[in-house]
């Protein structure tokens, strides 16, 4: 049923505010916020001085590299904590446009409407778009190979298919969770060129895609998976094992656990999650054969890559492309449930959205911005320049070296030199080694403290019999001048150059 006119000015009303609010609470996060290590590993190579530490930077990335190259080519504008994230902004602001001219056309103008309202506000979204991170780039590639995939087939159009096949391949390499949704797009383009009897040339043409997408992920894992040295199933022990089935643990409630964290990953909170899967449930009575496919691929595929340890698959940023799917099955609810017999139903649907999700007390782990402690990371490596004479050597865990390096090449100053206790994981086994190496490798006497930097997403436990603290704290980066690693409080004044 068509809405009134006047109801379609609001409603479109209403969309241009939510979107225009996203944005800047796009902005507001992108700017108040310090990097984590993370993100500084997507930068550093844009600020890298050679072809070969570039690459070197691009293989500890368990992500693709295109993110990361395109940052290289907008080197001289990354130079902030704000400019770095543009890129993911501006990607953020423009997935709730594209998702809108898509399903405008595919369901109508009030499902549209809903869509954007919902990829616009969503917290995890904003967040995810508003950090040096792959995910919000990927979203708006899928995004882009769904409308032009659809435009493509409304006039057998070729080109279109073509840019579709080409947002496919980029969203590719841009990050690995579009796996989750890549046999969804597939299997549904395939039904959509059945549902229309499209000629033999345009299947020719769509298998042909298909296969340069799986060519795509054939040489992604020839050249940077199999060479990381590490499995999937290994994120298992990390802050990801709940994506992954545990031992012992029953498949059916794993299964639904995980299927009821992925919509409260884009509410905030399991009772609202829980409400959005059970509105997401309602699209599938009425939707054709093809968008019963889209709708509900990814969540079996990314169900079985879980069971398989091959993809972490629930309440987190890995799999948040399939927002889309839920965008567009709530989309699929509110065109055919909130157009009936109304002129003033269709603009309840902002307030729908934003009572599902932005008024909920969100339950998940935030970082507060703080002014003071963006100040602090950018004073971390002048600090610890000042205490490390020329010529000595500084040990750290390995998130920590991508903080300081990446907070050191944005003022335009060359990298420290730096060792590291380990690849990104810091573990106690680890130190005792590392330290008596280093001291070994750089002549350091027994007596002689060493200046060891830590940080990042863990904070390092030091198992002294006395208390110990760090020299100096700098937001998730800390200093410390340690002389004997187990059973000594860590020494309180700087190290000494090592004799040469």
């Amino acid at each position: 049923m068509r809405i009134s006119s006047r109801s379609e000015f609001w409603l479109k009303l209403v969309a241009v505010v939510g979107l225009l609010i996203g944005a800047l609470l796009r902005c507001y996060r992108a700017y108040a916020l310090v990097l984590d290590p993370d993100e500084a590993l997507h930068l550093l190579p844009c600020y890298a001085t050679s072809l070969r530490e570039a690459i070197t930077y691009f293989r500890q990335d368990a992500h693709p590299p295109f993110y990361s190259a395109v940052t290289c080519l907008l080197r001289p504008l990354l130079y902030s904590e704000f400019e770095a994230r543009l890129l993911a902004v501006v990607a953020g602001a423009l997935l709730p446009v594209i998702l809108y001219f898509w399903l405008r056309e595919r369901i109508g103008l009030v499902g549209a409407s809903t869509a954007l309202m919902l990829t616009a506000l969503a917290p995890s979204l904003v967040e995810v778009s508003a950090e040096v991170r792959t995910y919000s780039l990927a979203l708006l590639f899928t995004a882009l190979t769904l409308m032009w995939f659809d435009q493509g087939l409304d006039g057998l159009r070729l080109d279109r298919l073509a840019l579709s096949g080409s947002a496919l391949v980029l969203g590719i390499l841009t990050d690995y969770s579009v796996v989750i949704v890549c046999p969804a797009i597939v299997l549904y383009g395939f039904a959509r060129l059945w549902e229309i009897r499209a000629p033999r040339r345009i299947y020719l043409y769509w298998a042909c895609i298909v296969l340069l997408a799986l060519g795509t992920f054939a040489a992604l894992y020839w050249f940077h998976i199999r060479r990381l040295g590490i499995s999937p199933s290994s994120f298992g022990q990390t802050w990801l094992r709940d994506g992954f089935r545990q031992p012992g643990q029953p498949l059916i409630p794993f299964v639904a656990d995980a299927l009821l964290k992925q919509f409260s990953f884009i509410t905030g909170t399991i009772a609202h999650g829980a409400l959005l899967a059970a509105l997401f449930l309602l699209a599938l009575p009425a939707a054709t054969r093809a968008w019963r496919i889209l709708l509900l691929a990814p969540f079996v595929t990314g169900v079985v890559l879980s069971l398989l340890d091959l993809f972490a698959f629930g309440r987190s940023r890995h799999s948040s492309v399939i927002a889309i799917v839920i965008a567009a099955g709530l989309g699929l609810v509110a065109q055919r449930w909130l157009t009936v017999r109304s002129r003033i139903l269709p603009l309840g649907i902002p307030l729908i959205v934003v009572t599902c999700f932005m008024l909920a007390p969100d339950d998940r782990p935030h970082e507060e911005p703080d002014k003071y402690e963006v100040q602090a990371m950018h004073d971390a490596p002048e600090y610890i320049a000042s205490v490390a004479p020329p010529g000595t050597f500084v040990l750290a865990t390995g998130q920590a070296k991508f903080l300081v390096d990446a907070y050191r090449a944005m003022t335009k100053k060359p990298p420290l030199p730096v060792e590291t206790v380990d690849n990104w994981w810091s573990e106690p086994a680890q130190f005792t080694p590392a330290l008596a190496q280093f001291r070994q490798r750089h002549s350091v006497p027994q007596n002689e403290p060493i200046l060891f930097v830590e940080g990042g997403f863990s904070s390092f436990e030091f198992p002294h019999s006395k208390p110990a603290s760090p020299l100096r704290t700098f937001g998730s980066i800390r200093v410390w001048a340690i002389q004997e690693y187990g059973n000594a409080t860590p020494a309180v004044s700087p190290p000494s150059p090592p004799p040469r």
